[in-house]
């Protein structure tokens, strides 16, 4: 019995720091280089905003999954101007862009490195070229792969956009270290739906207290880069944790001991 009561005791103290006690939002402050024109140099959109902007990501996190939901005006327009859905890139261990909000200088290989990526099933590649379609209630499956730097993608279009960012991920022959689902819903009442991604935590792959996130669709018109972090108790918490556990067990013993 008191074996138990240790373990259960010890259970407590070890509880993960990494969970989120609430979703986490990111606010899309983040602009990134390189505008193929230079009208649109700190430009938070290139191009309409009811085609292109993004508004925000929300991040909802336990001790064994992750959920991510991206809000933007695209999902009603997936074709626009020969573009497509782009895949969403995480780095596991922090993010550090560089230089300083909204980071026009900010790049692929300019920037954070992001550990991995999560490939869409479905791009709207069948969209013709010509035209856009409304994917609210598309959803399908996601391979989570380990990024390696030839099988990025580059934002690319016809006209103008921004250059040098990751947008899609082309894993080849390279295995999948897990897998998840993805749909894109409608918010009632807004112009910005939401694609959201779902996965358990892969084996093996360690997800630290802060995440970083990356997506856009395929020409960066927009795209959305930010951290979330998860509460890590403070030290007096810690302590104060301990002596409450401490008070318990003396508790017990004293009664035991009557």
């Amino acid at each position: 019995m008191r074996t138990k009561y240790l373990a259960s005791l010890l259970g407590v103290l070890a509880l993960p720091a990494s969970a989120f006690a609430t979703p986490v939002t990111i606010v899309d402050n983040y602009v990134g280089g390189n505008p193929t024109c230079c009208n649109t140099i700190g430009q938070d959109v290139i191009g309409e905003t009811n085609k292109y902007d993004i508004s925000h990501m929300t991040v909802d996190r336990n001790n064994t999954s992750l959920s991510v939901s991206i809000f933007s005006t695209y999902f009603n327009n997936v074709g626009s101007d020969g573009t497509r859905l782009g895949d969403l890139f995480l780095s596991t261990n922090g993010w550090n862009p560089y230089g300083n909000a909204p980071y026009l200088h900010d790049y692929f290989n300019h920037g954070e490195w992001m550990e991995l990526a999560l490939v869409l099933s479905d791009h709207g590649d069948s969209i013709p070229t010509s035209g856009s379609q409304n994917y609210l209630g598309h959803s399908g499956t996601f391979g989570i792969y380990t990024v390696q730097a030839q099988n990025v993608q580059m934002s690319a279009a016809g006209g103008i956009y921004r250059a040098d960012q990751e947008v899609r991920y082309n894993p080849g022959a390279q295995a999948a270290l897990g897998f998840g689902s993805w749909s894109i819903l409608d918010v009632v009442g807004s112009e910005y739906d939401q694609l959201t991604f779902t996965f358990n935590f892969p084996a093996g792959v360690n997800f630290g207290s802060e995440l970083g996130f990356h997506w856009g669709m395929t020409c960066a018109n927009d795209v959305i880069e930010g951290r979330a972090n998860a509460a890590v108790p403070e030290p007096m918490s810690l302590a104060l944790l301990g002596s409450s556990i401490g008070g318990l067990a003396l508790r017990r013993r004293k009664a035991k001991a009557a």
